[in-house]
């Protein structure tokens, strides 16, 4: 069955289920925000934050935002791809990369020029033609901060 992604504005039933996927992918970045609020404040069409979300059929299997920010060190930075998560069972069936890839075609029709991501597992940007920036500690995790130009 094809995937398809679409903005999360368009199906606003899903928030709750996305918020889910947040809490149990971070739950020390949401032990102190709600994240269905969060989510909330990313239903939107044509300014960020905005969500995306991966569609098999009518079931949810991914989301990914488009965020004015992210990491605290790089707040210099601008927009990035955040919050990239797949369901497990549908994970390593390219859904990441596909999410990744409308994020960043969203982003430059939105009128940006470079765009960023904070990757937890940066052979799948860089796959994507993102470029390493630095490394970087984040929620405990090592990251690396990359960056792609339109």
């Amino acid at each position: 069955m094809k995937t398809s992604v679409e903005l999360l504005c368009d199906h606003p039933g899903f928030v709750s289920q996305v918020a889910d996927w947040l809490r149990e992918e971070w739950p020390g970045f949401f032990s102190v925000r709600n994240p269905k609020s969060y989510v909330e404040a990313r239903l939107q069409r044509h300014k960020l934050p905005l969500t995306l979300i991966a569609l098999r059929g009518k079931e949810p299997v991914g989301t990914v935002a488009l965020s004015p920010k992210s990491l605290r060190a790089y707040t210099h930075l601008s927009p990035w791809v955040s919050g990239l998560v797949v369901r497990r069972g549908y994970r390593r069936h390219g859904i990441g990369s596909q999410l990744v890839a409308a994020a960043t075609e969203l982003g430059w029709r939105l009128g940006n020029r470079r765009l960023y991501v904070a990757a937890c597992h940066p052979k799948l940007v860089a796959r994507l033609g993102w470029r390493f920036i630095a490394r970087a500690q984040h929620g405990g995790q090592r990251i690396a901060v990359m960056g792609l130009s339109h």
